[in-house]
């Protein structure tokens, strides 16, 4: 699959890890500190643990509450074991994120948040600065960077990994490294592309609206649709009427989707099809089933493949079972590695400030989904290669193809698991 110069440039950037980084901080600071508190440090995470993203959730609150495990078995933080809680963000959205959050602060009374996503996050944020907290998370949200560049000083708290834009911008530049590579030679320069309107689908879809034309596309449709939708008819007749070269559908609920998948499938033209993001969470493919073959998807964060992540997932599962979720659980699990590693460097939580002044400035950690490094700007991180050029400061954007029923990264170097495919229903 690699040549061995890429095997040595995988085995050098994954030679570092967890038990290198955070937990040794952590080990490092409990062997001659004295705990400035006998109390237990209370970690909260607000995740969709029922409704549609639960798949997504159940990951998140178990990647955190592994991590736990791991730094309580080294110690705890500063020598106080550490406490984690969750609280359900149901179908989430501003009221059931609010909720939640409001829970963890007032009822549980959390010294840190570390979440995955909540669809709708931002809202939350001002309880998180009131409440003078930390908060940790993989939102994926341009709202987060724009709240954060706003006004510092209020919510110096909140870090967060790459914003939505990265996907945009990726897409673009991944379609056309396909193109010039000769990997795929598209029927015309057209790209259909449909989004719904959630603003998360919306801000991706205008940003592959603005870059497309730079980079030799043509948007030939632009289709905006009111989620949840399970008729995607009218929409495919317009593509079946003028065949687009690429297909991108950014919107992302599995079931929706999935839909989309079944009914192009029935009629489809000799386009290359992109999905954002909803292929990952199990429901889309039990749903699909073989139509989903072919189909590319993509993030901006999870756990990485190879001998480091692997070797996660494998304790993972060897954890939470088999069925465990796809590549999910990594984000939450390095996010809790990383208030560790702060709150260890600082000599404990006492001071929030100092952990926010740290984790922008002196933290740069090699987790299992790669490289964390929160921007100094808006406390995100960068995706590599489309938003910084180095693997060891940005955590990658990883591409997928669905082949056989199961995902295969097919992009960036050097994290490749197989070869990008022409689906079989390119003529």
């Amino acid at each position: 699959m690699a040549d061995e110069k890429v095997q040595v440039s995988r085995r050098s950037i994954l030679s570092s890890g967890v038990l290198g980084g955070a937990a040794a901080i952590i080990a490092a600071s409990n062997s001659g500190a004295r705990a400035q508190s006998s109390e237990p440090i209370i970690i909260g995470t607000a995740a969709a643990l029922t409704g549609w993203g639960a798949a997504d959730g159940i990951d998140f609150k178990q990647g955190a509450e592994m991590a736990i495990e791991e730094i309580n078995k080294l110690g705890g933080i500063c020598g106080r074991q550490v406490v984690h809680v969750a609280e359900d963000a149901k179908e989430m959205g501003p009221q059931n994120n609010i909720a939640a959050t409001r829970a963890l602060i007032d009822r549980h009374g959390v010294n840190a948040i570390i979440n995955g996503y909540i669809v709708g996050a931002g809202p939350e944020y001002d309880l998180v600065a009131d409440a003078d907290i930390i908060h940790l998370n993989s939102e994926t949200y341009e709202t987060t960077a724009a709240m954060v560049r706003g006004d510092p000083k209020r919510y110096y708290g909140i870090f967060s990994d790459s914003t939505e834009t990265w996907y945009g911008v990726g897409l673009v530049a991944y379609l056309k490294q396909l193109v010039e590579g000769g990997t795929f030679k598209p029927i015309n320069n057209k790209i259909a592309l449909i989004t719904s309107n959630n603003p998360y689908s919306l801000l991706i879809a205008q940003v592959v609206r603005d870059n497309a034309p730079k980079n030799g596309w043509e948007v030939s449709l632009y289709e905006e649709v009111v989620q949840p939708i399970a008729d995607w008819g009218p929409t495919l007749a317009k593509i079946r009427a003028d065949p687009p070269g690429v297909i991108i559908n950014t919107h992302f609920f599995p079931q929706d989707i999935a839909q989309f998948a079944l009914q192009f499938a029935q009629n489809p033209t000799s386009s290359l099809v992109y999905m954002q993001y909803g292929p990952s969470i199990p429901e889309f493919i039990e749903l699909a089933g073989d139509t989903a073959n072919g189909i590319l998807w993509a993030t901006v964060i999870g756990t990485l493949p190879g001998e480091f992540g692997l070797n996660f997932e494998a304790r993972y599962k060897e954890r939470y079972g088999e069925n465990s979720g796809f590549r999910n659980g990594g984000q939450t699990y390095d996010l809790t590695m990383i208030y560790g590693a702060a709150a260890a460097m600082a000599g404990g939580i006492d001071d929030p400030r100092k952990l926010a002044d740290i984790l922008k400035n002196r933290i740069i950690h090699r987790g299992v989904c790669g490289a964390w490094r929160f921007n100094t700007d808006d406390q995100c991180t960068r995706p590599y290669p489309y938003g910084v050029n180095d693997p060891s400061l940005g955590l990658a954007h990883h591409f997928y193809q669905i082949q056989g029923g199961k995902h295969v990264m097919v992009s960036p170097e050097p994290w490749i698991e197989g070869k990008f495919q022409i689906p079989g229903w390119i003529k």
